[in-house]
């Protein structure tokens, strides 16, 4: 799935994890979500505040993938999210932007090592045993 990801020039991905890895492979994505009339209002309630669904848009705290959940998501707005991004360079440009956002906010990889370099500097016994 990421090699078809990092090839790709859009994509609509499910709400979860998926989006983080639609990020980290610089694909530009559509968020789309639809679960039982009875607990989307449950989900909502349990992310009162927060404003958004996807990781991705949690992270930066803004939209870098458009969601289109319950009734929102319909064919056509699905297709229109996407041509965007595939006919508008701006619109392509702006969401590869916002992926990057959310990578540097992630790390951008390397946390095993990053971790043993903080674990080495906060305690500097460690390094000399």
């Amino acid at each position: 799935a990421r090699e078809v990801l990092r090839q790709a020039r859009a994509a609509a991905i499910a709400s979860g994890t998926a989006t983080l890895e639609a990020s980290l492979m610089r694909c530009p994505s559509v968020l789309v979500y639809r679960i039982s009339w009875l607990s989307y209002p449950i989900m909502r309630w349990i992310l009162r505040g927060i404003g958004h669904v996807g990781l991705a848009n949690i992270v930066t705290g803004r939209t870098v993938m458009p969601e289109l959940l319950q009734q929102a998501l319909t064919p056509e707005a699905l297709a229109r999210q996407l041509h965007r991004f595939l006919t508008e360079p701006a619109a392509r440009e702006a969401a590869l932007a916002g992926l990057d956002e959310v990578n540097a906010r992630l790390g951008g990889g390397g946390a095993l090592a990053a971790a043993a370099a903080a674990m080495l500097r906060e305690w500097p016994a460690l390094r000399n045993p």
